[in-house]
C-alpha cells in the first residue's frame, strides 16, 4: 500500500494591502509626472520663439514646477528612489542657475552720487469697499521713498492717503479712478510735467526736479491676461510694447525710472526686451525670489511688479515690503545718480 506524499513547506503568504505602498505609489506617479510635465514645457520654450496663450501661460508660471523640485529632490532621495533623483536632477540644476544668485549675499559698491529712493506700491484698490486703508498708509511712511508710484488708486484710498501723505510729500500728481483703474504719483521733489496715457488702466508719466536734477518716473499698470474679459496676453504685450517704445524715445541724457505692476514674469519675452534695455533693480541688488503677487492675497507666487532704471542710475537696495493688506507686495529701491552713463543696450 504506497502513501501519499503531502507537500508541507510553507507557502507565502498573500500580499496584504499596505497603506504605504500606496502612498509611495501615487508618490512616484505623481513625482515622475510632474518633471516629464516640466521636461515638455521647458522643451517647448527652447524650440519656439513663437507664443500662444498656452505657452505665454508656462512662460508666466512655470517658477510654480521648477522651485518644488529643490524639495522633491531630497524627499526621493530619503526613500531612495534614486531613478526618481536623477530624473529630477536637471529640473533642480535649472532652479539653481534661475534663482541661486539671489539668495546669495551681493556686494554693492557705495554710491558715487546721490541717491534717490522709490515705492512702487499696487495697493489694490478694486477690493475698495468698506476696506481700512490705514495699514496702506503705514507702508508708505515705513517705506519713506523719496518717490511713490501707486497703481489701482480709487477715490475712497486717496480720501485716506491725500490727508495722510500731503505734509510728507508736497507734490503729486494723482488719478484716482473706479475698479483697478486709477494710478498717483507721490513725491518729495517738484513734479515740473506730467502726463497720462490709457491703456486698460491709466499710466503715468512725470518729470521730477531732484535738487536741479530733471528725472522722468514711470507708473505703469499693463493689464493681466483676464483682465480684458477673456484669456488672452495679447493687450498686455501690447502696452508692454508701446512702454518701451515711449521708453526708447525719452532724452537719453535723462535718468529714467520704470516702475509698476506689469503683470509679467521674468521668464517672458516681454520681461527679456525690457531688461536689454533696462537694469532691473531687483534682479541686481534684491535677495530671495522676490515674489510680490500673491493671488486672493494668501500666499506671494508671482513676481510682476518691478524697478527699472536707464544707464544713468544703479541700484543700491531693492526690496519687497509688506503688503499693507494688498495682494501685492511693494518694490523699494535706493538708486545712486551716475557721473557717466554705464551703457546697456543702443536699440
Amino acid at each position: 500500500m504506497m502513501t501519499e506524499l503531502t507537500d508541507t513547506s510553507p507557502r507565502p503568504a498573500p500580499p496584504r494591502f499596505s497603506v504605504w505602498m500606496v502612498v509611495l505609489g501615487l508618490f512616484r506617479a505623481l513625482t515622475g509626472a510632474h518633471a516629464l510635465s516640466i521636461y515638455l514645457i521647458l522643451g517647448a520654450r527652447a524650440l519656439t520663439d513663437e507664443r500662444n496663450n498656452l505657452l505665454m501661460f508656462f512662460d508666466e508660471t512655470i517658477h510654480l514646477g521648477v522651485v518644488p523640485s529643490v524639495g522633491l529632490l531630497p524627499l526621493c532621495l530619503l526613500l531612495r528612489r534614486w531613478g526618481l533623483a536623477l530624473f529630477l536632477l536637471p529640473i533642480v540644476v535649472t532652479c539653481g542657475l534661475w534663482y541661486g544668485p539671489r539668495l546669495l549675499p551681493t556686494t554693492v559698491p557705495p554710491a558715487d552720487g546721490p541717491v534717490i529712493s522709490v515705492l512702487t506700491y499696487n495697493i489694490a484698490g478694486l477690493n475698495d469697499n468698506g476696506r481700512d486703508w490705514g495699514p496702506v498708509v503705514t507702508e508708505i511712511i515705513a517705506a519713506d521713498a523719496d518717490l511713490v508710484a501707486l497703481q489701482e488708486l480709487s477715490p475712497s484710498a486717496l480720501a485716506v492717503l491725500e490727508p495722510a501723505l500731503t505734509g510728507r510729500y508736497p507734490h503729486s500728481a494723482l488719478y484716482p479712478a473706479g475698479g483697478a483703474e486709477g494710478s498717483g504719483v507721490f513725491s518729495r521733489y517738484p513734479i515740473t510735467a506730467e502726463a497720462t496715457w490709457r491703456g486698460v488702466f491709466i499710466n503715468q508719466r512725470v518729470v521730477v526736479d531732484w535738487d536741479g536734477q530733471p528725472i522722468t518716473l514711470y507708473n505703469v499698470h499693463p493689464p493681466p491676461p483676464l483682465g480684458v474679459g477673456r484669456f488672452t496676453f495679447d493687450e498686455r504685450n501690447a502696452e508692454i510694447d508701446a512702454i518701451i517704445t515711449r521708453a526708447d524715445a525719452e532724452p537719453a541724457q535723462t535718468p529714467l525710472i520704470l516702475t509698476g505692476d506689469f503683470n509679467m514674469g521674468p521668464r517672458t519675452p516681454r520681461y527679456d526686451a525690457l531688461n536689454r534695455r533696462f537694469g532691473d533693480a531687483w534682479s541686481q541688488v534684491g535677495r530671495g525670489l522676490g515674489f510680490t503677487f500673491a493671488p486672493a492675497a494668501i500666499v506671494p507666487l508671482f513676481r510682476i511688479d518691478y524697478v527699472w532704471h536707464n544707464d544713468w542710475l544703479r541700484p543700491l537696495v531693492a526690496e519687497v515690503r509688506p503688503a499693507g493688506g494688498s495682494d501685492h507686495q511693494p518694490i523699494y529701491a535706493e538708486l545712486s545718480l551716475l557721473q557717466e552713463p554705464v551703457v546697456k543696450f543702443v536699440p
